[in-house]
């Protein structure tokens, strides 16, 4: 694969009246890539994706395409690049029209043979061929999330950007087009940057992640990467329940453990938590008190308080234990996060 950036962004900052949005933001994708823009609400990441998109204008900095500067959306008589397609949340979808009339309308720019064809192919990957005469006032909000996703692809962009594309669908249908969006970019290498503040959406389908915080990308790597080693206390909290435990909780149980520092903060996953029965040798330990117990489907989700008031979180795959029991958890050297303080 080429390893040539065929989207970027360096140095870009913008700000609204007083109030700085992004500052200084950096970001690369190549081809068939698929970028996650996570962050809370009102962190800026709506206000990024339209600026690649070339729909609103940076204060400074540059978009690139190809290494190629875009034109500025404030001096461009129609906002946009023919080879970048939003989708916008309200998904502008032609209204008294059916599935197959708005893609119809979204290839009239084309011959017949290549409309035809990439109608039929859309509507294939987008599982909309049962509801192509179906009218848009009869869908549901993931069908009509398909059509406009499938209405941005028409013309075959090279990099698809989507504005959290999955809001107010139910399982199920999330993941219809989460798994429908990895066809469109194995069919067509099609890049792929979506904005959410949803972890599991980000987890399952990008290659690369991108957590803004403080106007800034605090963070970027692959799902692994942000997992097993967060940057910060910051990022480990925005992408899921994350124990982040003073040094005096945790008890150091072997010779080989990595001697702790006052001087460094310590994490650890819930899931890495493993209760220790008395004849396990771990590296770490953490005992306390349960003081709730949640089944949560695939595991049962523990609360426990230490005897100085520290609570920490534990996912257990089966216990048979309840609240008032004291319990002792082991820790991994590896799987003990270290941050600077």
């Amino acid at each position: 694969m080429n390893n040539t950036a065929l989207l970027s962004v360096r140095n870009i900052c913008k700000q609204f009246d007083e109030f700085e949005v992004l500052h200084s933001i950096d970001l690369s994708v190549k081809k068939a890539e698929i970028h996650a823009i996570m962050g809370r609400s009102g962190v800026g990441k709506t206000t990024l994706l339209k600026i690649l998109a070339g729909l609103i204008a940076a204060d400074s900095g540059t978009v690139l395409y190809q290494n190629i500067p875009l034109e500025n959306p404030d001096e461009a008589l129609i906002p946009g690049h023919e080879e970048l397609a939003y989708m916008a949340q309200d998904f502008r979808l032609l209204k008294n029209r059916s599935v197959e009339e708005n893609l119809k309308d979204a290839l009239l720019a084309y011959n017949d043979n290549f409309a035809e064809e990439q109608k039929t192919l859309l509507l294939k990957l987008m599982r909309l061929e049962p509801l192509k005469d179906k009218r848009i006032e009869l869908l549901s909000g993931g069908e009509k999330q398909r059509l406009a996703i499938a209405r941005a692809m028409a013309t075959q962009p090279e990099v698809l950007l989507l504005d959290e594309p999955f809001t107010q669908l139910d399982k199920s249908t999330r993941q219809l087009l989460m798994d429908a969006l990895k066809e469109i970019r194995a069919e067509l290498a099609t890049a792929i940057i979506f904005v959410t503040h949803d972890v599991n959406e980000a987890f399952y389908l990008a290659d690369y992640i991108h957590i803004l915080e403080d106007r800034q990308i605090m963070q970027t790597g692959t799902p692994q990467q942000i997992y097993q080693r967060p940057g910060n206390a910051r990022v480990a909290n925005l992408i899921g329940l994350f124990n982040q435990i003073p040094i005096n909780e945790i008890n150091e149980n072997r010779e080989n453990a990595t001697l702790l520092m006052e001087t460094e903060q310590y994490g650890v996953w819930p899931d890495k938590l493993i209760m220790l029965t008395g004849t396990e040798e771990m590296d770490y330990s953490l005992k306390g008190v349960v003081k709730s117990v949640n089944f949560m489907g695939a595991f049962f989700l523990l609360k426990v308080e230490t005897s100085t008031g520290f609570i920490f979180h534990a996912n257990q795959a089966q216990f048979s234990g309840k609240s008032g029991d004291e319990v002792a958890f082991g820790i991994n050297n590896e799987d003990l996060i270290v941050f600077d303080s």
